[in-house]
């Protein structure tokens, strides 16, 4: 459905199908972030082993040898040894203990299919319960934290607002019309309605662009290349800075960095997709070019995932198959028309 024009956009209104059997659980990005942490906190327990050791033994024969107070020497070395197997402990707790968050965010997920939904904790018996059990839904800690009550108001489960597909259940549960209380509002005491089944599908409306030519390109904006030649003339400034002083180990450690701001520009500089007609052409960033019409797309799926700079939504188009043809990157320029395109060309859209 298309509304007035206005500055070269149009209000466009289409519906978003929401699939019967969907998941919510953590993001692959986060475990990953778990499972580095892992070797960095090894990394830094050694380093802060060797450091407080070698203070510890510098300021303590500094003590026995020149200030012949050698009881005090040997006190104080003692206590520093104690703080560096402290701190030593801490870091390998927290090298050991990240490894088994990644686990649990891994094993943690919300399973919804048709009206039942089975909830799955890391070392916990797995919880199942319907959309008519639930009663309220309700925003915690500053809503990052989603909570489904029941109809008692007792809590029936608990979900990260940065959980992939969560946008999907709350979907589901506008759709059938549940009641969302605030994170200072209180539950009513009165139970209530049930929730019945939804339509299974939900309005959106977008402001795209009005008109969409005959050929188009989606590409990353400037301002990607910009940040990360930012950051290699950062890392490179740092590492010769380094070199000249003599810590050319610590030098050497920026080499990574300054590799990943090149593989950075070189990767958004070539990934593109151009539109011409009835043709879909993509280059990635390593420079692979697919080939596909619209013909071959069947839906469009999109997604919104919350993360810690803010929201950022995607889509994807799937074939026949459910298989996925192209998958626009985030930031991309251009893709507002793409989303035009494929409402006038009929295209249906789902979660």
């Amino acid at each position: 459905m298309l509304q007035r024009k206005k500055d070269g956009l149009r209000r466009y209104t289409f519906a978003v199908y929401i699939p019967a059997r969907y998941e919510v659980r953590h993001s692959r990005a986060e475990r990953v972030v778990w499972i580095l942490l892992s070797p960095l906190a090894v990394l830094l327990a050694g380093y802060c082993l060797i450091a407080v050791l070698g203070a510890a033994a510098a300021v303590g024969l500094w003590h026995v040898l020149f200030l012949f107070d050698g009881w005090k020497g040997v006190v104080f070395l003692l206590g520093l040894l104690a703080a560096a197997l402290t701190a030593v402990l801490l870091l390998a707790g927290l090298a050991l203990l990240c490894p088994l968050l990644a686990v649990k965010r891994r094993r943690d997920s919300l399973t919804v299919d048709g009206e039942t939904l089975t909830l799955r904790r890391w070392r916990q018996r797995d919880r199942t319960f319907t959309f008519s059990d639930i009663g309220a839904v309700q925003a915690r800690q500053g809503r990052e934290t989603l909570v489904l009550r029941d109809r008692g108001g007792r809590e029936l489960c608990r979900l990260n607002v940065t959980m992939e597909g969560l946008d999907v259940l709350l979907a589901d549960l506008r759709s059938r019309r549940a009641l969302f209380v605030e994170r200072t509002g209180r539950i009513p005491e009165a139970p209530p309605p049930l929730l019945s089944p939804g339509p299974r599908r939900e309005e959106q409306a977008l402001e795209l662009p009005a008109a969409v030519p005959g050929w188009y390109r989606l590409a990353y904006a400037g301002a990607f290349t910009v940040v990360f030649a930012a950051l290699l003339v950062f890392v490179l400034a740092v590492a010769v800075l380094a070199f000249s002083d003599g810590a050319r180990l610590e030098a050497l450690c920026l080499a990574p960095f300054a590799l990943l701001a090149v593989l950075g520009m070189v990767w958004v500089r070539r990934e593109q997709v151009e539109i011409a007609g009835d043709r879909i052409r993509r280059r990635d960033g390593r420079g692979r070019v697919t080939d596909c019409s619209f013909d071959d797309v069947a839906a469009v799926r999109i997604r919104t995932t919350v993360t810690g700079i803010g929201p950022i939504s995607g889509c994807r188009l799937l074939d026949r198959k459910g298989e996925t043809l192209l998958a626009p990157g985030a930031g991309m320029t251009g893709t507002g028309q793409l989303l035009a395109d494929l409402i006038r060309r009929g295209v249906p859209f789902t979660y």
